[in-house]
């Protein structure tokens, strides 16, 4: 199978934007963690062109399985 060509940037329409972890999480672990996250509009953008699945997580650096998820949580 040949990888698609992805002529888009993601992050460039909708900025990515940093979420922290719930604080009762950091109090309970004693440490704080901060992460970069895709707008929700950016990463259904794919999905919504009929872009291929593993393309999609290939563009964000995530797994497969992890996109899978997203998608199953989102539509619930």
């Amino acid at each position: 199978m040949t990888p698609e060509v992805n002529t888009i940037i993601r992050g460039h329409v909708f900025p990515p934007r940093i979420m922290d972890i719930a604080k009762s999480v950091a109090a309970e672990f004693q440490k704080f963690v901060a992460m970069t996250v895709v707008s929700h509009a950016e990463l259904f953008g794919g999905k919504a062109q009929g872009q291929q699945k593993t393309q999609v997580a290939r563009d964000f650096g995530i797994s497969r399985e992890t996109l899978y998820q997203y998608f199953r949580l989102s539509e619930s």
